[in-house]
Formats: structure tokens, sequence, C-alpha cells
């Protein structure tokens, strides 16, 4: 997948650098973006969000104008896929999201998807672009259903307040959750990516 060249909207010129987990800028911003992106996907679904920033076998690039961070999306290179996508509020209906996915589409040796369940707003996109929605193998459903029945298990375990519902916990923890993960899942990549490469000299 060919790098994203500098494009300009109406805000200046968006440069899309790959993330690099020895830039601690890009660690603190991809947290904080992964973040806002848990806890919004959580208020619109009241479901456990699914989708991660980076990892294997993930290509992920930050998206930024003139030195602010708005955004980021990552792609599976294996499967072709866009796994994530997310721009803060302010920079929406801008056409960045648009011209990333155009982008990455064009160079893909294959045809580019998009890993589902998404937004009915993400669909109409990637619908207007030709970008399909595929489905999750059986395996990988099964193992997002673990994830997510562990993370309801120890959040319902130290929850206090459950509001009339025993055994369920409440929203105001389930946010506490997805904050704490955010850091947790960006920074135990983080650290595998530092070992290896420690490894390695």
């Amino acid at each position: 997948m060919n790098a994203i060249p500098p494009l300009l909207d109406s805000y200046g010129a968006l440069h899309c650098p790959e993330f690099d987990a020895s830039n601690s800028e890009h660690v603190e911003s991809i947290i904080t973006l992964y973040r806002a992106y848990l806890l919004e996907e959580f208020e619109r679904t009241k479901e456990w969000p699914d989708g991660v920033p980076i990892g294997e076998p993930l290509k992920t690039i930050m998206m930024e104008i003139e030195g602010e961070t708005i955004g980021f999306a990552s792609v599976d290179v294996v499967r072709y896929a866009v796994e994530l996508a997310y721009i803060i509020p302010a920079y929406r209906r801008r056409g960045i999201t648009r011209a990333v996915l155009k982008n990455w589409r064009d160079a893909c040796p294959h045809t580019l998807q998009v890993k589902g369940p998404i937004s009915p707003s993400a669909r109409s996109l990637c619908d207007s672009l030709g970008i399909p929605e595929t489905s999750q193998p059986e395996e990988e459903v099964a193992a997002r259903e673990r994830l997510h029945a562990e993370a309801y298990a120890t959040v319902a375990a130290q929850c206090r307040h459950r509001h009339g519902h025993p055994g369920r916990p409440c929203q105001q923890c389930c946010r506490k959750h997805l904050s704490r993960t955010a850091d947790v899942v960006v920074r135990m990549h983080v650290n595998t990516v530092t070992a290896g490469a420690l490894h390695a000299l």
C-alpha cells in the first residue's frame, strides 16, 4: 500500500505519516484518538466497540494538519481491509477520510474492503467509493465475542453502581474501562515493538 501523498483541504495541507512506535507524540496522539473513538462508538451503539488502531498486520497512518494530529486510519495489509478510521469532530465532513480511503483503494493490489460492523455514515462513504464491507471469519467473531464477554465480566466485577441490574455493569464504569483500554492496547503494542527492536540489536 502506497504512502498517502500530501493532500489539501480547506484547513491546509494534510500529511499522513505512518505511525511510529518510537515517536512519543505519535503514541500519545493515538491513545487520545483511540480513547475518543471507543467512547464515541460506545455512546452510539451501547455495545463494546470493535477494532484496534495499531498492531500486526496493520499499517496505521496519522492524519496531521498544520502540526495538529486530527485522526488516524489503519488497514489490514494481509486481508486488504480497512480496520479503523477516526477523525476528531472539528475536522469531519471535509473529505479527509474519503481522500485517504480513495488513495488506499487505488493503491491496493486487490479489492480494498472495510471490516464490519461499521456505522451508517461509514457505510454510505464506503458505498460511494465502491469499497465493500467484509464479514469477519468465524474464528475472529468468536474471539471478539470472548473479548467482549471478558471485558463486561471485568467491569461487572468492579462496578459498585449497577443501577438495579445485578451483574450488569453500568455505562459509567464501562466508559472508565474503555478509557483505560485505549492506553493498555496501544502501550502493549509499543512495548512489543520496542522489545523486538532491542532484541534485533
